[in-house]
């Protein structure tokens, strides 16, 4: 097991090697239960959206990635308590895992390692083809 797995949550190697059936699964499970607004496939058309490519990472893209499916308001990410867990939020506003995006009592944090993270898994999720 890996160390990140023992902590709770994966780091960016175990992202870049998540099981493409097992993603297609939970992705599948995600966009037929929400009728299409939620799931990896979901996030990974907006993240392509807004300049998608392996070798670009920028908190740019984060922002308006951030924007686009609700985590960000007023240019400020909301706190964990504000996250919608409801079919109400904003299409791909979920899944949402807090593995991938750092968090305080004051809200999201962002690094650039949370941003390579979250990147890693969206190209997992081009990598595995994920469709909606």
């Amino acid at each position: 097991m890996a160390a990140a797995e023992r902590q709770g949550w994966l780091g960016v190697e175990e992202l870049k090697n998540f099981s493409c059936q097992n993603l297609r699964t939970i992705d599948q499970l995600w966009v037929k239960y929400s009728n299409g607004n939620f799931g990896f496939s979901v996030q990974q058309t907006i993240w392509e959206s807004i300049g998608f490519a392996n070798n670009v990472r920028d908190y740019s893209m984060w922002w308006n990635f951030g924007n686009l499916v609700g985590w960000r308001v007023k240019d400020r990410w909301l706190p964990y308590e504000r996250i919608q867990f409801t079919a109400q939020a904003p299409k791909g506003h979920l899944p949402f895992f807090r593995a991938w995006i750092g968090m305080r009592k004051t809200g999201l944090v962002h690094s650039m390692h949370q941003v390579n993270r979250f990147h890693a898994f969206m190209y997992r999720c081009a990598f595995c083809h994920l469709t909606q």
